[in-house]
């Protein structure tokens, strides 16, 4: 695991530091999708799931053993539903799903899961222009996107957490030529 060493002298010890064995570094990603025609709704309905498993961990490291590498949920799952009518007009929600994960290399201070709901509509026309509506975080969730990097919680204060996008609606236009 590469880090960049930040040590000026004893009494300020590194923020984060290079790994002094191998790392680990495996996991999967599984999608699937899939459109089912609806002629009674003169549309169709659209899905799509995505799974993420991230197993990076110390590889018998003297300090940390086999720990989870900080900074990554080990599960992540992005599923979503669309419905498109044939006139151009479509919706529909997605969550994002993240399990708990921890900021520190000691693995002594975790992120907890997360789940986000989000909801997208719009119209687009047969000229080559959208019009959308991008409703995220509905439920306006208060959750850790992204941590400081460190090698222990327990030993370093800092303001560990970065919040995650909060209730946030965007509505545009775009064009194709």
């Amino acid at each position: 695991m590469l880090a960049i060493a930040n040590s000026t002298s004893p009494a300020l010890p590194a923020i984060n530091v290079n790994a002094d064995s191998p790392t680990s570094h495996s996991g999967m990603e599984l999608g699937l999708n899939g459109t089912k025609d609806m002629a009674s709704l003169s549309g169709s309905m659209e899905w799509s799931v995505v799974y993420t498993f991230s197993r990076f961990r110390f590889d018998d490291n003297r300090t940390y053993g086999n720990n989870r590498l900080p900074g990554i949920p080990e599960h992540v799952l992005q599923a979503g539903w669309t419905y498109r009518h044939a006139s151009g007009f479509y919706i529909g929600p997605s969550v994002v799903l993240g399990s708990d994960w921890y900021a520190d290399q000691a693995n002594t201070l975790k992120a907890p899961g997360y789940g986000v709901l989000n909801l997208g509509a719009g119209y687009i026309s047969r000229n080559g222009y959208r019009l959308f509506l991008d409703a995220r975080n509905l439920g306006d969730k208060h959750y850790a996107a992204t941590a400081n990097y460190l090698v222990d919680a327990r030993t370093q204060q800092s303001n560990v957490f970065r919040p995650g996008q909060t209730r946030v609606v965007y509505v545009g236009i775009e064009t194709r030529f």
